[in-house]
Parts: C-alpha cells; sequence; structure tokens
C-alpha cells in the first residue's frame, strides 16, 4: 500500500515499524521510516514526536495498547490515513482485541470513534497453494460503510459476517468467500480450505453446489 502511494500520489509518509521490514525510496511522497530501538526508544516516544512532523499517512507497525490505538485514533479524526496491524483471525475479532486495550468504562467512547473514523478492515491469511510450495492469501474485507457503522455502533458486531456478504458488490468478502473462491479457480486444496474455514460445513455445501439464502447471488454459483 505504501508503494503504491509512492507510485501514484504526492504524500508524506511517515511509519514506525519494528522492525523495518521493507525499505522504501522516495518516489511521488516524501517516506520517513522509524524503527524502534534504531531511530527511536519505543513506539510511544516516536507517536509523540511525529505528530510535529504534520504527516499525510502514519503507518504504524503495531497497535499494541490504549496509547498506540488513542493516537491512531486521534491521527485520524484530524484527516490523516492511518494504517497499522493487529493480531486477529477475522474482521470481527479485532474490535474484542482494541476494546481490550481500555478500561470497560471506556469501551463505549472507543467503539463510536472507531465506528466513525474506520475506512477498511481486511484480516489475512497465507495458505499453502495447491502445487504445495506458493503461498496463497485470503483475505477477509470490510469497508467502512453506513451499514458496518451502524452495526458497530448498535454493538451488533456478531452481525458483521452478514453484512460482508450481503455487500459483496461494495468490494466485502468474508473468509470464507475468499477461500471458496480460490479453491473454485484451484489455488488452494479443498482440505486446504476447509481447514481455515470460519463454517467449514456451510463452505463445503457451496463446493458441492448446495444453494444456501443469499449466498448464491454473492458467491455466483
Amino acid at each position: 500500500m505504501i508503494q503504491t502511494m509512492n507510485e501514484k500520489v504526492q504524500k508524506h509518509i511517515m511509519t514506525i515499524e519494528d522492525p523495518v521490514e521493507y525499505l522504501h525510496t522516495d518516489g511521488q511522497c516524501l517516506i520517513q521510516q522509524r524503527e524502534v530501538g534504531g531511530d527511536t526508544e519505543s513506539f510511544n516516544s516516536a507517536i509523540k514526536y511525529m505528530v510535529r512532523q504534520s504527516p499525510d499517512v502514519v503507518v504504524i507497525g503495531e497497535m499494541r495498547d490504549a496509547e498506540s490505538f488513542n493516537f491512531a485514533l486521534a491521527s485520524a479524526e484530524v484527516g490523516r490515513l492511518v494504517i497499522s496491524t493487529v493480531h486477529a483471525q477475522s474482521v470481527y475479532q479485532v474490535f474484542d482485541r482494541v476494546l481490550g486495550f481500555f478500561q470497560p468504562e471506556q469501551r463505549e467512547s472507543i467503539l463510536r470513534h472507531f465506528a466513525m473514523n474506520v475506512t477498511c478492515i481486511a484480516a489475512q491469511k497465507l495458505l499453502v497453494g495447491a502445487d504445495g510450495t506458493s503461498l496463497i492469501p485470503a483475505v477477509e474485507i470490510m469497508l467502512g460503510n453506513y451499514t458496518v457503522r451502524q452495526l458497530i455502533l448498535e454493538h451488533k458486531i456478531d452481525k458483521l459476517p452478514q453484512a460482508l456478504k450481503n455487500c459483496a458488490q461494495e468490494g466485502m468478502q468474508t473468509m470464507d468467500q475468499s477461500l471458496f473462491q480460490l479453491w473454485e479457480k484451484k489455488l488452494i486444496s479443498k482440505e486446504t480450505a476447509l481447514a481455515n474455514s470460519q463454517a467449514p460445513q456451510e463452505l463445503e455445501a457451496w463446493m458441492k453446489g448446495i444453494k444456501i439464502g443469499q449466498d448464491t447471488k454473492i458467491l455466483g454459483g
């Protein structure tokens, strides 16, 4: 994502990483990369000084605590694009992880601000390809449209998977939809798809051509 911006738009991008995994050479963008332990003592100390340099895009290698998430949220609220990672198995598990940074009495406010500023959440799994050697990404994608934001505000996180299915035309998809498409293209085996599925029985039914509700239209099956 950083390299794509570097090729297509003029932005000031700052990163805080532990460690720096890819070195970027300035193209269309001015890119400043900071490594924890070398260029800065910690994520938190780097975050404090980053504000003064007015970046357009902030990349935080990993959101690990309430302070880093609050900085990300504050940056997003003033118009900066914030890109970061959280360890989670699915899109909706991200909310559990983030809310876990905060005390119970703070979570309502955090959820509200998160809902109003989220642009996209993507959960990725790297799977062994059908050839036995390549790695194939399966990706669950949630975009912050009106429906998604309302579900978050109403604490209906468990309804997000269905919202992703219903909004497939906008570019969203569940992990199982991604697995189905990869299997259909013969990029991964059936066994790999089912082993990584959130609902293996339902996925196996799709593979057999059994139509389940509105999923027929979504999957194009």
